[in-house]
């Protein structure tokens, strides 16, 4: 069951939802991607494989159970601040960050703040390059206006009708100001050249992880000589799709 905790960001206080269970001294962070929240890693906590780590597993602002303030940018950076408080509010030590779509952008963004506590970062089809905006995207067709007044609604429906149901009920939980605003800043990150070139240059253990129906995904040709997971019958929400063969191998790719 999910708790919250205060944190303060630019001297306003923020309410996280989590879900934390403290077991050995390796931590695995989750972060989770657009329109979603830590219940897309809901299946980590069945597998016993991972009782020896520290877990921690939380909503972003604007997503889940989190606060939605109207203040907060929404921006990579911004998030990535989050995580780099959260790490330190929870005293995580040997982490193991791994990240989903938009949370591969916001813990490349983290690392830097945290990296003396890194043990791995495990990329799940994290933003790279442009062409990993999808939804991201296609909600910067609107004029923000616009997406307000039905955008995200048409938006919404289209992503809900190819997600599992875990994915559609939390996308039905994020405001349509916090998904183009996110998106926004998301795609100017992937568009920039810079996250690939943070990811390559990493200094640490690192994976990008991949569904089988995405393996002609254009970003797989960036990755000359970075060890890479295949997840069999999955696209790009894996650990729905497939949790068995998720959790199984991203067990091997822990630091």
């Amino acid at each position: 069951m999910k708790k919250q905790i205060k944190i303060v960001l630019n001297d306003k206080p923020l309410n996280i939802s989590y879900i934390f269970r403290e077991a050995g001294d390796r931590s695995i962070l989750f972060i989770h991607g657009l329109g979603s929240a830590a219940d897309c890693f809901e299946d980590v906590w069945d597998f016993s494989d991972f009782l020896d780590f520290t877990i921690m597993a939380f909503d972003l602002p604007g997503f889940g159970d989190s606060d939605k303030p109207e203040w907060l940018d929404y921006g990579m950076q911004s998030q990535a601040e989050i995580c780099s408080l959260i790490v330190r509010k929870f005293n995580l030590n040997h982490i193991n960050l791994v990240a989903h779509s938009m949370g591969g952008a916001i813990g490349l963004l983290a690392i830097p703040a945290i990296s003396s506590l890194m043990d791995s970062f495990i990329c799940l089809e994290g933003n790279l390059i442009g062409a990993d905006c999808s939804g991201s995207r296609a909600a910067l067709n609107y004029t923000f206006n616009d997406f307000r007044r039905g955008g995200f609604h048409k938006l919404r429906s289209e992503i809900g009708s190819k997600a599992d149901a875990n994915y559609a009920r939390c996308l039905a939980k994020c405001p349509d100001f916090v998904f183009y605003r996110s998106s926004e800043s998301l795609v100017e990150w992937s568009d920039s050249g810079k996250l690939l070139e943070n990811f390559l240059n990493l200094d640490i253990n690192k994976s990008y992880v991949y569904g089988e129906h995405n393996e002609n995904s254009p970003v797989l040709s960036y990755l000359p000589g970075i060890n890479k997971l295949k997840i069999p019958r999955a696209g790009h929400g894996m650990m729905a799709d497939n949790p068995q063969a998720f959790y199984s191998g991203l067990l091997g790719l822990l630091g």
